[in-house]
C-alpha cells in the first residue's frame, strides 16, 4: 500500500506545483524516487 500511497502523494504535487514533465526540477525527483521505491518493491 505504501507504493499506491507515494504514487497519489506525487500526481498531488505535480498538480499543485502544475508539474507536467520529468524534466521539471521536482518532477525529476519525483520521477527517479517513485522509480526507486518500485524497483525495491519488485526486487522484494
Amino acid at each position: 500500500m505504501f507504493l499506491v500511497d507515494a504514487h497519489i502523494d506525487a500526481i498531488k504535487a505535480c498538480v499543485r506545483d502544475d508539474i507536467k514533465t520529468d524534466t521539471h526540477p521536482v518532477g525529476n525527483i519525483l520521477a527517479v524516487e517513485l522509480e526507486g521505491r518500485v524497483t525495491d518493491y519488485l526486487k522484494g
